[in-house]
């Protein structure tokens, strides 16, 4: 069940094009009452690394682990605990400027509020976790982005977060870093609309930042349709919105109105920026009593030329 102790991390292989996938594949099945649940993948050097948010019990001392593949075993090294202060991962490790690296994310405990982990010695098994001051209740689900020494980081709310005059709701809340991410001004809220989902942000081989998440300006916080906002190359703000996926759909993956499309993770690759993203689908055709039916969402794969991103 989900977010709770004994949780299983699985994996899946996919072909090159993405159109068939492995069944899911155990990562690790923790004994007793420790949790290993979903992460972030990074391949540096040759080598391919998973870090996996992980607690005790039902959400109790959260921490990321780090595991790396071993490819003349096919198996999964277990490296143990990287990070504490209740990281929870939700990003690809960045190399910035000075060398280090920085992983957008959030420290979940009595209150989940934004928070990064830096590499600092290019040793993935030792990061510093760094918690990003928050004025209000924010569930601190957050991604960055990088350019030389300067950071930004965005943030969803949280259901609960309270309104701001002037300002939509909900939003994403922001907060800088001029230095590489070692110091941060308070999260303040921003003019984006985006709903209270996990976001995921980056910058294009184009030159241009993006950030993929649900920002529409009537939808509320309804995580539909999925959205990529997009800045011109160079730039620092958002200018353009495209729609990755409706809630009803005619094609692959499930269609219905009440669908939620949230939890997004994109890579560019090949001239491409691949999309993954789960989806509910939608009524109550997967929800019921108890924590083992929560959150049984089927995961679909967007697949978008860089190109047809570009701005007129």
């Amino acid at each position: 069940p989900e977010n709770t102790g004994s949780e299983e991390a699985s994996y899946v292989f996919g072909g090159r094009k993405g159109k068939k996938w492995s069944t899911p594949i155990t990562m690790d099945n923790p004994p007793g009452d420790l949790a290993v649940s979903h992460g972030v993948f990074l391949e540096n050097k040759g080598t391919l690394w998973s870090f996996m948010g992980a607690f005790y019990r039902v959400m109790e001392e959260n921490h990321m682990r780090a595991y790396r593949w071993d490819d003349q075993n096919k198996t999964w090294v277990n490296e143990g605990v990287v990070a504490r202060d209740g990281f929870w991962p939700l990003q690809e490790p960045r190399q910035m400027e000075n060398g280090e690296w920085i992983i957008g994310g959030a420290s979940v405990g009595k209150s989940t509020v934004p928070a990064v982990a830096i590499c600092r010695d290019g040793d993935f098994t030792n990061w510093e976790v760094i918690r990003i001051a928050t004025p209000v209740k924010v569930w601190g689900e957050s991604t960055v982005i990088v350019n030389g020494a300067d950071v930004l980081l965005i943030s969803r709310s949280a259901n609960n977060t309270p309104k701001f005059k002037g300002h939509p709701h909900p939003l994403a809340w922001v907060a800088f870093s001029k230095d590489y991410g070692r110091t941060w001004t308070e999260l303040q809220p921003s003019n984006m609309p985006m709903a209270a989902s996990k976001p995921y942000s980056g910058t294009l081989s184009t030159g241009q930042r993006y950030l993929i998440g649900s920002s529409t300006s009537n939808s509320g916080n309804s995580r539909r349709p999925l959205t990529i906002a997009l800045s011109r190359p160079g730039e620092t703000t958002f200018s353009k919105l495209y729609c990755i996926r409706h809630s009803v759909y005619d094609g692959p993956g499930e269609s219905n109105p009440d669908v939620g499309l949230s939890y997004p993770y994109a890579v560019e690759y090949n001239g491409k920026l691949w999309v993954v993203y789960s989806n509910t689908g939608g009524g109550q055709g997967r929800v019921g009593k108890g924590r083992s039916l929560w959150n049984n969402n089927s995961a679909e794969l967007a697949i978008i030329p860089v190109s047809e991103l570009q701005m007129d």
